[in-house]
């Protein structure tokens, strides 16, 4: 771990919830947090992968916690937020990671090929799940005199790419979301987006080819891809006491890429 990310106690006596923490940016979040010295709960939809990755962090010495949940399905999270409660006593921070394409086609096929019920899952994914998520932790955070959202977003939402029209367009609504959320929770409850680039994580590995590669790289004027960890700074910054009077923004985490 960097130790540019490795801040030791900043978050001792705080409970974060990182949706979609078993794997890529959202695993990349939950470590930091923990190792910030946050008690930590992952969620996603796996139980064997929140068990392992609760094992994971565990043998890090960190205090975890992995739940399996549906973000787009009020009772599921309901379930999550009752057993965080249980278990750490209340909630301080959300991480909404969870999201995504719900399937191949959804963000990646000509627009002629997508369905509409691709289109109508994918909102459900990436922006109903995190308004719900953040719902249910509302009252948990005003009981403990306000707290910390912040959802992952993408650069795709400033860039019009070939394929990426419903991606791109669930991840600008998002923004807007947490705008407004922003504005009707303050001063107690802060929320913001991190707007992550090209990444490196297994699963956008697996997408990339020797060209696509070469295309991504050449307009990240930084040179490389990001990493989790890179994400995880700006996350660590947002919800630290450093970021009390941001609110409502989206910082871009994107090695100098371009949009509008």
């Amino acid at each position: 771990m960097p130790d540019s990310v490795d801040k030791e106690g900043m978050l001792a006596g705080k409970v974060a919830i990182v949706t979609g923490g078993t794997e890529g940016i959202g695993r990349g979040i939950a470590e930091v947090l923990g190792r910030a010295g946050a008690q930590v709960a992952v969620a996603s939809r796996r139980e064997d992968a929140v068990a392992a990755t609760e094992r994971e962090l565990v043998d890090l010495g960190i205090d975890a916690l992995g739940m399996a949940t549906d973000v787009r399905d009020v009772p599921s999270v309901a379930g999550l937020i009752g057993a965080v409660r249980d278990r750490f006593g209340g909630i301080d921070i959300l991480v909404n990671s969870a999201g995504g394409s719900f399937n191949d086609s959804f963000d990646r096929g000509p627009i002629l090929q997508l369905r509409s019920e691709d289109l109508i899952e994918g909102y459900r994914l990436n922006v109903v799940g995190t308004f719900i998520c953040t719902k249910a932790v509302v009252p948990e955070m005003l009981a403990r005199g306000g707290g910390s959202v912040v959802n992952i977003g993408s650069m795709a939402a400033y860039s019009a790419a070939r394929g990426m029209a419903s991606y791109g367009a669930t991840k600008a609504a998002l923004n807007s979301l947490t705008r407004s959320m922003a504005r009707e929770l303050a001063p107690d409850i802060r929320l913001n987006v991190v707007a992550p680039g090209h990444i490196d994580t297994p699963r956008t590995n697996s997408r990339r080819d020797a060209a696509k590669r070469a295309r991504q790289l050449a307009e990240t004027p930084m040179g490389r891809y990001g990493t989790p960890e890179d994400v995880a700074a700006a996350v660590m910054y947002l919800v630290s006491p450093a970021a009390s009077w941001v609110t409502g923004e989206v910082i871009r985490i994107a090695g100098g890429m371009g949009g509008e």
